[in-house]
């Protein structure tokens, strides 16, 4: 049994997902990212044509931050990192080109929002392989202290202070 799934490791099925299609998703959007990269550094530094652009942008890249005590050092290379970098890359990118998609996109998001104590529900079952709640939690805590070393960080700072 693989870690998280329940396809035997080794298995036919189990390869079609962790050594066809994952490798096959990561190149394609290494390479989504690649055409796309001054298109998205340009945007970058302008600002997106949808102010939600730039939260989605943000999430992704706390998400990022916070996964970095586990990840590879910013030298090196690690392929996990590089596609939750391609995927922000390329999601945000084409969502600011693309109301139709955005739109639906944020709709996705509100559903899930709305059924997120279905989702609490089924990682308490899914406990027998990974403890969510653990990981969650970590993840809220370490969000939690870096917000208030920024908190103290502009508390300090008379120049960013609010009177």
């Amino acid at each position: 049994m693989g870690v998280f799934g329940l396809l035997p490791q080794g298995s036919i099925k189990w390869r079609i997902v962790n050594k066809m299609s994952k490798p096959i998703m990561m190149n394609a959007l290494s390479y989504m990212d690649g055409a796309m990269h001054d298109i998205t550094m340009e945007k970058k530094a302008r600002g997106w044509v949808n102010p939600e652009t730039q939260i989605l942008w943000e999430i992704f890249t706390e998400i990022m931050d916070r996964d970095k005590c586990i990840r590879k050092g910013d030298n090196e290379y690690d392929p996990i990192r590089l596609v939750f970098e391609n995927m922000r890359n390329v999601t945000c990118t084409m969502l600011d080109e693309d109301s139709h998609y955005f739109l639906r996109f944020l709709y996705f998001i509100e559903l899930v929002n709305e059924r997120y104590a279905d989702f609490k529900i089924a990682t308490h079952k899914n406990k027998a392989y990974w403890n969510w709640e653990q990981t969650y939690a970590g993840l809220k805590k370490d969000r939690q202290i870096h917000n208030d070393k920024a908190k103290d960080k502009t508390d300090s700072n008379p120049s960013t202070s609010t009177p």
